[in-house]
Parts: C-alpha cells; structure tokens; sequence
C-alpha cells in the first residue's frame, strides 16, 4: 500500500506453511497468519479477498491495508528484517534445503558482508522520496529499507548465487551515479563483457581485441543480448529463437511484442549468430550448453571474494552483479580486488 498499492497474496493451506521455514520468520505459521488476517478483515483494517474453497486451487488469498491501518502502523516506524541469506530455488520455486560446506560457507560470508553493509549509510541524492519505504527513481520503485543481501542459487549449488536484496540491486544505471556511501560520491568498478571473458579463460584462451559484440548491420546493443543468449541457452534453437524476437521487437520499436516472428528476423537471427560463432570461434564449443548459470555462480564467487577483500581495508561495496559501487577514492583498490578476484577463481588474469 505504501508503495505501487499491489494486494499482497498469501496462502490459506497448511501444507504451504510446511515448506520454506528457513525463508521467513517463525511468526509466520499457518494460525498467526490466518488469523490475524481474519481480524484485521473484521476490523475493517484490509481489503480481504478470501480464496475460494480448500486445498490447491491455483488462487490464493489476497489483502490490502487500507489508509486506517497504514496511519495506525507508520507512526511506530517500519523495519525490514531478511531471512534467509542462501536460497535455493528450483523451477523457479524456492525450497527447503540441507545444509553443505558450501551453503554454510556462503551464510558465513553473506553474514559477514552484511555486517559491513548496516554500518554503512548508503543514499540517492535527488530521488523522489515517496514515503519511509519507497523511492523513486525513475519508473523504478525502490525500498530505501533493503540494505542487506542474500544469495540465490537456481537447481544446485554450482549455478545462480548472485547477490540481491540491496536496493541498489533494482536502480537504474543512470541513477546509480547518484549514489552516495556515508556522503561521499561513488565509482562503479565493473567486468566488461564479464562472462564473455571468462568463457575464453575456461577454454585457456585470451580474449581477442578489439569490442566483442559488433557484427557488421547490426546494432551493438543486439550483437551484446545475442552473445548473451548463445552462452545461457541450452540450445541452438532457443538461442536462435531468442534472438530473433530482439530483433523482431527492435524493428517493430516495441520491447513487448509476443506475437509471431517474420522470416525476416528469423533470417537475420541465424546470420548474426552464425557472425559471432565466427568471430569467438575459439570458445563456440560453449555455446548453447547453458552455462551461463555456471558462470554466475562464479562471478558470485568473485564478488563475495571482492566485497571481503575491500572491508579488510575497511571498505564497504555495494554489488550489482558483476560490479561494485565503492567510495569514488577507493576506485583503484577496488580495480585491484576485482584483477585478484578474476585470477583466483578462473586462474588467468582478466
């Protein structure tokens, strides 16, 4: 309610409260929730749409406070509490999990940097200021509350692990130049052409020069979001199927267009993949093999490997993927601790 007025959806089944306890507080049981939201409906506190029937519909219950409730809540102040640092999600859906060596070790470094990151006063000069828990910047909407992080993995525990959670993650890169740390305006140290360059480090290669994703009529933008599908897509086809509704929604000049593709970009689709084949031969046995998930986990790596190295030089970094945001005057030694980063997790220099 106090940000975009969406109604929040929560479940009415027991089972659904059986899984996923590591991802939220112990409040949070099938009697308190239900409950207390049948009596904030009896109040007149929310807006309460009550899922028909028992068992898995496919339609949970909805809420919405409404302006009674929010007077009655913001005068105590809001706080935003994270649970679970390391999550797992499989098809998409998080899940319960037994620990391992590298789930513990994540929760440690996790902790660790999450420390550094509440001593910190991380801020958005000129950001339209809504209320205590939305910012906005731009269309995004942003919660000035998030100031910690977790790391997500997708099937396992060798893909995904990316940092998210910190509202930084979500603003714009033109808003994120604004940003300030305890006052002091901030640099964005970042991989160019990340996971490219590590693909020709796996394959003992050194990236050619010159720029990676330009092929000859097409727009670099495009050539860069082909290159990126070849190294995520588990197949040629998904990648050649992708990369044509870029182009199809590039020429069309609407970014959400879903209809059918023409044979025009279908064409135009295979001609720039076959270009980049060309052009990163050395590395072409990695594509379509889906391991861009692969590399995320590390590049993952190397970020908390960043963020650790810099608060023992008592730095504190904001991560967005594959960059970090630190105080402008620690620029150079956050450039080194990525260069140390890079070396130690792909044993070649980036």
């Amino acid at each position: 309610a106090m940000g975009d007025d969406r109604e929040i959806s929560y479940s009415r089944r027991k089972q659904w409260y059986a899984i996923g306890t590591r991802y939220r507080h112990s409040a949070f049981t099938y009697h308190t929730v239900t409950r207390c939201v049948d009596l904030l409906a009896q109040r007149g506190l929310i807006t309460h749409n009550k899922a028909p029937g028992s068992g898995p519909s496919g339609i949970q219950s909805t809420m919405r406070a409404n302006a009674e409730l929010l007077a009655l809540a913001l005068p105590e102040g809001l706080h935003y509490a994270l649970y679970g640092t390391v999550r797992l999600r499989r098809g998409g859906e998080l899940v319960d999990y037994r620990d391992t060596d590298q789930s513990l070790r994540a929760r440690k470094a996790t902790q660790a940097i999450n420390e550094a990151l509440i001593s910190i006063h991380a801020d958005l000069p000129g950001v339209i200021r809504v209320n205590d828990a939305v910012w906005k910047a731009g269309n995004a909407s942003l919660n000035p509350m998030r100031t910690t992080l977790f790391r997500s993995f997708s099937e396992d525990w060798r893909h995904g692990g990316r940092f998210y959670g910190g509202w930084w993650v979500n603003c714009p890169k033109d808003w994120r130049r604004r940003i300030t740390i305890d006052g002091y305006a901030t640099a964005e140290e970042d991989y160019p052409a990340h996971h490219l360059r590590m693909a020709y480090a796996q394959a003992g290669k050194t990236m050619p020069e010159g720029d990676a994703y330009t092929v000859v009529g097409f727009a670099r933008d495009i050539g860069k979001q082909a290159m990126q599908t070849l190294l995520n897509a588990t197949g040629y086809h998904s990648a050649w199927y992708a990369t044509a509704r870029v182009i199809e929604c590039d020429t069309r000049n609407d970014a959400d267009y879903r209809g059918n593709l023409s044979e025009q970009s279908l064409a135009r689709a295979r001609e720039l993949l076959r270009a980049l084949k060309a052009m990163h031969h050395p590395i072409s046995g990695l594509f379509h093999t889906g391991i861009g998930l692969r590399f995320q986990r590390l590049d993952s790596d190397m970020m908390a490997r960043i963020l650790l190295r810099l608060q023992r030089r008592g730095i504190v970094g904001l991560p967005v993927h594959d960059s970090v945001i630190v105080p402008e005057q620690h620029a150079g030694i956050a450039y080194e601790a990525m260069e140390e980063a890079f070396y130690h997790v792909m044993g070649m220099a980036a």
